[in-house]
Protein backbone atom coordinates (compact mmCIF):
# COMPACT_ATOMS: atom_id res chain seq x y z
CA UNK A 1 0.00 0.00 0.00
CA UNK A 2 2.91 2.64 1.13
CA UNK A 3 4.31 2.03 -2.60
CA UNK A 4 0.81 2.18 -4.48
CA UNK A 5 1.31 5.51 -2.51
CA UNK A 6 4.55 6.61 -3.55
CA UNK A 7 3.69 5.00 -7.24
CA UNK A 8 0.31 7.18 -7.41
CA UNK A 9 1.85 10.74 -6.14
CA UNK A 10 4.17 9.72 -8.97
CA UNK A 11 1.96 9.54 -11.03
CA UNK A 12 0.17 12.61 -10.63
CA UNK A 13 3.75 14.76 -10.54
CA UNK A 14 4.57 13.58 -13.61
CA UNK A 15 0.99 15.00 -15.22
CA UNK A 16 1.62 17.63 -13.73
CA UNK A 17 4.61 18.32 -15.63
CA UNK A 18 3.70 16.44 -19.01
CA UNK A 19 1.19 19.60 -18.55
CA UNK A 20 3.32 22.29 -17.41
CA UNK A 21 5.63 21.41 -20.46
CA UNK A 22 2.30 21.29 -22.47
CA UNK A 23 1.86 24.76 -21.37
CA UNK A 24 5.18 25.68 -21.97
CA UNK A 25 5.92 24.48 -25.51
CA UNK A 26 3.31 26.96 -26.49
CA UNK A 27 4.86 29.95 -24.79
CA UNK A 28 8.30 29.18 -25.85
CA UNK A 29 8.37 28.05 -29.07
CA UNK A 30 8.30 23.84 -28.67
CA UNK A 31 11.55 23.92 -27.49
CA UNK A 32 12.57 20.05 -27.47
CA UNK A 33 15.94 19.36 -26.28
CA UNK A 34 17.86 20.97 -23.98
CA UNK A 35 20.38 22.12 -26.60
CA UNK A 36 17.14 24.20 -27.72
CA UNK A 37 16.36 26.09 -24.26
CA UNK A 38 20.05 26.93 -23.82
CA UNK A 39 20.49 28.58 -27.42
CA UNK A 40 17.09 30.33 -26.37
CA UNK A 41 18.72 31.19 -22.87
CA UNK A 42 21.86 32.98 -24.60
CA UNK A 43 19.38 34.96 -26.93
CA UNK A 44 17.97 36.77 -24.44
CA UNK A 45 20.54 36.85 -21.79
CA UNK A 46 21.15 40.18 -19.74
CA UNK A 47 24.22 40.88 -18.81
CA UNK A 48 25.75 42.98 -15.75
CA UNK A 49 25.94 46.82 -17.69
CA UNK A 50 22.26 46.20 -18.90
CA UNK A 51 20.53 48.25 -16.27
CA UNK A 52 20.94 52.03 -15.93
CA UNK A 53 22.63 52.54 -12.05
CA UNK A 54 22.41 56.16 -11.97
CA UNK A 55 18.90 56.24 -10.69
CA UNK A 56 19.84 54.43 -7.70
CA UNK A 57 23.12 55.86 -7.08
CA UNK A 58 21.33 59.46 -6.52
CA UNK A 59 18.40 57.83 -4.50
CA UNK A 60 21.36 56.23 -2.35
CA UNK A 61 22.72 59.83 -1.69
CA UNK A 62 19.95 60.77 0.05
CA UNK A 63 19.28 58.12 2.17
CA UNK A 64 20.51 58.65 6.20
CA UNK A 65 24.12 57.05 7.26
CA UNK A 66 21.50 54.14 9.05
CA UNK A 67 19.70 53.52 5.78
CA UNK A 68 23.31 53.37 3.91
CA UNK A 69 24.67 51.10 5.89
CA UNK A 70 21.30 48.69 6.35
CA UNK A 71 21.84 48.53 2.61
CA UNK A 72 25.14 47.55 2.51
CA UNK A 73 24.39 45.06 5.13
CA UNK A 74 21.71 43.21 2.50
CA UNK A 75 24.54 44.21 -0.03
CA UNK A 76 27.10 41.94 1.90
CA UNK A 77 25.29 39.02 2.54
CA UNK A 78 24.01 38.71 -1.00
CA UNK A 79 27.25 39.31 -2.46
CA UNK A 80 29.46 37.15 -0.39
CA UNK A 81 26.62 34.06 -1.08
CA UNK A 82 27.16 34.82 -4.72
CA UNK A 83 30.42 35.03 -4.49
CA UNK A 84 30.70 31.25 -2.70
CA UNK A 85 28.93 29.99 -5.40
CA UNK A 86 30.72 31.38 -8.01
CA UNK A 87 33.83 30.65 -7.05
CA UNK A 88 32.84 26.96 -6.60
CA UNK A 89 30.98 26.70 -9.87
CA UNK A 90 34.04 25.86 -11.95
CA UNK A 91 35.06 22.86 -10.08
CA UNK A 92 31.56 21.59 -9.72
CA UNK A 93 32.01 21.74 -13.89
CA UNK A 94 35.30 20.40 -13.92
CA UNK A 95 33.77 17.38 -11.59
CA UNK A 96 31.39 16.06 -14.21
CA UNK A 97 32.88 12.66 -15.91
CA UNK A 98 33.73 12.96 -19.55
CA UNK A 99 31.05 11.21 -22.09
CA UNK A 100 28.26 12.34 -23.77
CA UNK A 101 25.64 10.82 -21.15
CA UNK A 102 26.87 13.73 -19.29
CA UNK A 103 26.47 16.56 -21.83
CA UNK A 104 23.00 17.99 -21.20
CA UNK A 105 24.40 18.29 -17.13
CA UNK A 106 27.49 19.72 -18.04
CA UNK A 107 25.80 22.47 -20.16
CA UNK A 108 23.38 23.33 -17.38
CA UNK A 109 26.19 23.22 -14.80
CA UNK A 110 27.70 25.47 -17.14
CA UNK A 111 24.79 27.94 -17.27
CA UNK A 112 24.83 28.17 -13.74
CA UNK A 113 28.18 28.92 -13.88
CA UNK A 114 27.91 31.95 -16.47
CA UNK A 115 24.64 32.50 -14.18
CA UNK A 116 26.58 32.93 -11.06
CA UNK A 117 29.49 35.17 -12.75
CA UNK A 118 26.45 37.68 -13.83
CA UNK A 119 25.34 38.00 -10.58
CA UNK A 120 28.36 38.77 -9.00
CA UNK A 121 29.22 40.97 -11.81
CA UNK A 122 26.22 43.00 -11.61
CA UNK A 123 26.53 43.29 -7.88
CA UNK A 124 30.02 44.25 -8.00
CA UNK A 125 28.64 47.42 -10.52
CA UNK A 126 26.33 48.40 -7.88
CA UNK A 127 28.98 48.25 -5.36
CA UNK A 128 31.05 50.74 -7.71
CA UNK A 129 28.38 53.21 -9.53
CA UNK A 130 25.72 53.27 -6.71
CA UNK A 131 27.31 52.70 -3.14
CA UNK A 132 30.45 54.69 -4.21
CA UNK A 133 32.90 51.74 -3.42
CA UNK A 134 36.35 51.08 -5.04
CA UNK A 135 36.65 48.06 -7.35
CA UNK A 136 39.27 46.48 -5.50
CA UNK A 137 37.83 46.90 -2.20
CA UNK A 138 34.21 45.69 -3.20
CA UNK A 139 35.02 41.93 -1.63
CA UNK A 140 36.66 43.25 1.80
CA UNK A 141 33.16 45.87 1.86
CA UNK A 142 30.80 42.75 1.49
CA UNK A 143 32.50 40.95 3.99
CA UNK A 144 32.80 43.56 6.73
CA UNK A 145 29.29 44.48 6.23
CA UNK A 146 28.28 40.29 6.05
CA UNK A 147 26.55 39.02 8.95
CA UNK A 148 28.30 36.68 11.08
CA UNK A 149 26.11 33.78 10.52
CA UNK A 150 26.00 33.78 6.74
CA UNK A 151 29.85 34.14 6.88
CA UNK A 152 29.18 31.16 9.05
CA UNK A 153 27.12 29.24 7.16
CA UNK A 154 29.46 29.70 3.73
CA UNK A 155 32.20 28.58 5.55
CA UNK A 156 30.52 24.88 6.15
CA UNK A 157 29.16 25.59 2.51
CA UNK A 158 33.11 25.71 1.71
CA UNK A 159 34.31 22.46 4.04
CA UNK A 160 31.21 20.51 2.32
CA UNK A 161 31.28 21.69 -0.90
CA UNK A 162 35.49 20.22 -0.92
CA UNK A 163 34.49 17.37 0.54
CA UNK A 164 31.82 16.41 -1.77
CA UNK A 165 33.05 18.29 -4.92
CA UNK A 166 35.29 15.49 -6.33
CA UNK A 167 35.76 13.46 -9.87
CA UNK A 168 32.66 10.97 -8.37
CA UNK A 169 30.33 13.87 -8.33
CA UNK A 170 27.57 11.89 -10.52
CA UNK A 171 27.63 9.01 -8.42
CA UNK A 172 27.57 11.93 -5.09
CA UNK A 173 24.39 13.40 -6.81
CA UNK A 174 22.37 9.90 -7.75
CA UNK A 175 23.39 8.85 -3.89
CA UNK A 176 21.70 12.39 -3.00
CA UNK A 177 18.87 11.88 -5.47
CA UNK A 178 18.50 8.16 -3.94
CA UNK A 179 18.49 9.73 -0.10
CA UNK A 180 15.47 11.56 -1.22
CA UNK A 181 13.68 9.65 -3.22
CA UNK A 182 14.02 7.39 0.55
CA UNK A 183 13.39 10.90 2.23
CA UNK A 184 10.03 11.33 0.39
CA UNK A 185 8.67 8.01 0.53
CA UNK A 186 9.07 7.97 4.72
CA UNK A 187 6.49 11.56 4.32
CA UNK A 188 4.49 9.27 2.56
Amino acid sequence: SEQRRIQRLLGEIDALIDADEGVERRINGAWKTFDEITAAANANAWDAHSIDLSPDAKSYQTLNARERRALLRIFGTIYRAESVVDDWMDRIVAAVPAGSQYDSFRSALRTQEHDEKMHRRSLARIAVEVFGIEPTKVEQVARKYNNFVAETLFARFNREASRVVTADVVPTLERVRDVGAAAVGELL
